[in-house]
């Protein structure tokens, strides 16, 4: 158990749980409570990361745990607390209070649903729309109040059967104690954001397209020969839902080439047509929203803010790492699914930890106020999600398929 301590990767889950937790602290709680709270807080989150982390490095998993009730039952908790949690979040816009993240979804769902542009929705607070149009079509199953609390947990048990069928009940159910021992992980979903949604997307994008890949071939023309029916419709079903997904915010279609080189380590052919098609696909996509309005394309406000954020120095600085990790990524990625979802995990992380860095700073470190810490919540789950792949790879000896 104390060799643990010395698993860099405890530190890692451990920091990926606690700094986004840090704003909903000090947020609801206040001083002295919070300087309790807080200490009591980290030890509880690094003692489970402690349980957890020993259980899988003993690659012996208790029955129990590696069984449908755990799972049944978080999902239902998660459900349920959403379920009575979200509406009364949600009617703290009378008061003009509360996220306006979840009418940014609901409100140009609806607008879509009618035949209208979803961009020509008007938000209570006023600000521009940040969601593009490919995570606006994907939720549209959600695009009303009564149900939009099911968003997340409807996306949570997607990624957890992904996890199951790859793994165990055992791994999807650590991935669920991750997730729950955040407390913002709980905020950002019962205000309604989609944060969370758009992390686990990028992640269910990644298995799709891990799982669709099957022929090595150099050749262009062995490599569509070598293609199966199945597979073919797989990989094209991929390539529309990793359109979709990297519309979710203006600055996600720099994941494509991230993507394109998961496939490209694979098959250097299926990679550049991976890239082209839904290069077309994403941009066509932003583009088709972008000339029916007359209005100002709003989706663009969300790289003008991020720059208002940074600033100068901390764009430069944050630019220097960006180019460090993606050499890192370009040399390093194997056609592997842990590699893959690492990878992934850096890529989003570099950019948005500096603007969350930033908002912070524009903020005069008031924690309370971090809404930028929000941002963070989209790629932490992706580091959990490598962390369980790489050790169901050690527990099982052979790889993911």
């Amino acid at each position: 158990m104390l060799s643990t301590f010395k698993n860099p990767w405890l530190w890692i889950l451990s920091i990926c749980t606690l700094v986004p937790s840090l704003r909903p602290i000090f947020k609801y709680l206040h001083s002295p409570i919070v300087f309790i709270a807080l200490p009591v807080y980290c030890g509880a989150v690094i003692s489970v990361n402690v349980a957890l982390i020993h259980v899988l490095a003993k690659k012996k998993i208790p029955g129990f745990f590696n069984s449908k009730i755990p799972f049944v039952f978080l999902l239902t908790v998660i459900s349920l607390v959403n379920f009575f949690a979200y509406p009364i979040a949600d009617n703290l816009k009378k008061d003009m209070r509360g996220s306006d993240q979840d009418d940014a979804i609901v409100e140009t769902g609806q607008m879509l649903l009618s035949g209208h542009n979803p961009y020509h929705a008007k938000l209570y607070t006023g600000n521009p729309i940040s969601p593009g149009p490919g995570i606006i079509i994907l939720s549209l199953p959600f695009a009303n109040y009564a149900r939009y609390f099911l968003l997340t947990p409807c996306v949570l048990l997607i990624i957890g059967v992904c996890i199951v069928r790859l793994t165990s009940f055992a791994f999807a159910n650590i991935f669920f104690a991750f997730m729950t021992s955040s407390f913002a992980f709980w905020e950002i979903m019962i205000v309604g954001s989609d944060m969370i949604a758009i992390g686990l997307l990028f992640a269910i994008a990644t298995l799709w397209l891990f799982s669709s890949q099957g022929t090595t071939e150099s050749s262009a023309l062995r490599a569509l020969h070598s293609v199966k029916p199945f597979q073919a419709l797989s990989l094209i079903g991929a390539i529309v839902f990793i359109a979709l997904v990297a519309t979710s915010r203006i600055i996600f279609v720099g994941l494509l080439p991230l993507w394109a080189l998961f496939v490209f380590k694979i098959n250097k052919c299926f990679g550049l047509i991976f890239f082209s098609i839904s290069a077309v696909l994403t941009l066509g996509l932003h583009y088709l929203f972008y000339m029916q309005g007359a209005l100002a394309y709003s989706p663009f406000h969300v790289i003008s803010k991020g720059s208002h954020l940074m600033g100068p120095l901390l764009t430069v600085f944050g630019l220097i790492c960006m180019a460090v990790i993606g050499i890192w990524i370009l040399l390093k990625t194997k056609p592997t699914l842990p590699s893959w979802m690492l990878s992934l995990s850096l890529g989003c992380a570099a950019p948005l930890s500096f603007v969350a860095l930033g908002d912070l700073v524009t903020r005069h470190w008031n924690l309370a106020k971090w809404e930028g810490a929000n941002y963070l919540i989209i790629f932490i789950p992706l580091f959990y999600l490598y962390y369980l792949l790489n050790a169901a790879v050690c527990c099982n000896g052979k790889a993911l398929k």
